[in-house]
């Protein structure tokens, strides 16, 4: 796509959604960026351009782009330190974090994200510091949303990555034993259903919401509602992946073997080893089924706390 056509595109999306040049360019870039952006005329930095897209609840891997070797760099140094942290290199790790910020001239804010993103990641992997890693990703959304306030979430307009930021958070909290987060999970996932536009971001985030929420409610000792965000969770992956549930949840298991094709779309779509390095909120043996699991054990299954149309769905898993 040209800039012309990704200019377009981003106007017509905006419009059509009914959000405003500075609802969408705030914390992300100034309005002028915006405006050119939309008009044809400059294309602003591949960084800005996906959170912008996002912000609309698009994926940018349908869009081809070329840039400058400059903006190719810095997404190599990325992978660089996601391969550290995948292969548990983590002081090196840390030093490219410290290259990276060495690279940046001001208060780039998507940059300072991901730097502060990662160094969450490192607190918990290096050191087992969630309060540190909470802070951390508190700093990281403070870059793009500032004061941003979990009980006027519906007043924010959240890209993406924001909202796995988000979430990111909230399991750290659960990890560092806080009591109480104070989060509304139904208000949460009906806002990323209304500003998920893409059917592959909406599952992506969507199934990491319910397994997060699953935890919270898991913390708080109320099985019945972290089964419902199981199911789900395990509905909407079966759905982006176009596998009935059951099968996703035998699949889980170990009790059915994929035919080659399925296991590719599955391994595709979840990018495994990616999202563990980046957000921790995806595991390879499937972190959904283990919650159903643990819920159905004695530590925590009680039937009459059940339906009998919840205690089924927990037999044929």
């Amino acid at each position: 796509m040209n800039k012309r056509e990704i200019g377009n595109l981003i106007y017509y999306e905006r419009t059509r959604q009914n959000i405003g040049l500075s609802e969408l360019a705030s914390g992300v870039c100034s309005v002028s960026v915006l405006q050119r952006l939309e008009n044809g005329e400059r294309l602003p930095e591949p960084l800005i351009l996906e959170r912008l897209v996002e912000r609309l609840g698009k994926s940018m891997n349908k869009m081809e782009l070329l840039y400058h070797k400059t903006s190719y760099d810095i997404y190599y140094l990325r992978e660089a330190v996601e391969c550290y942290v995948e292969e548990q290199q983590y002081e090196e790790a840390a030093e490219a974090l410290i290259f990276y910020e060495s690279l940046l001239k001001g208060k780039e804010a998507l940059h300072w994200q991901y730097i502060c993103k990662m160094r969450a990641v490192l607190a918990v992997e290096q050191e087992g510091d969630h309060g540190k890693a909470a802070m951390l990703l508190e700093e990281a959304m403070g870059k793009t949303l500032p004061g941003f306030d979990l009980n006027s979430l519906d007043s924010y307009l959240l890209g993406e990555s924001e909202l796995l930021l988000l979430l990111m958070w909230i399991q750290e909290k659960i990890d560092e034993d806080v009591t109480h987060i104070g989060i509304d999970g139904n208000r949460l996932l009906r806002y990323i259903q209304q500003t998920c536009q893409d059917e592959e971001v909406l599952a992506n985030v969507y199934s990491k919401a319910a397994w997060v929420l699953g935890n919270v409610e898991l913390k708080g000792h109320n099985p019945r509602e972290a089964l419902w965000y199981t199911l789900e969770g395990q509905k909407r992956l079966a759905d982006a992946l176009d596998i009935d549930q059951k099968t996703v949840s035998r699949l889980e298991g170990g009790k059915y073997k994929p035919k080659q094709g399925t296991f590719q779309k599955i391994k595709e779509y979840l990018e495994i080893h990616r999202d563990i390095c980046s957000t921790r909120l995806v595991v390879e043996d499937f972190a959904l089924l283990e919650m159903e699991r643990e819920i159905a054990r004695k530590k925590y299954y009680k039937p009459e706390l059940f339906t009998e149309q919840q205690g089924q769905l927990l037999k044929s898993a």
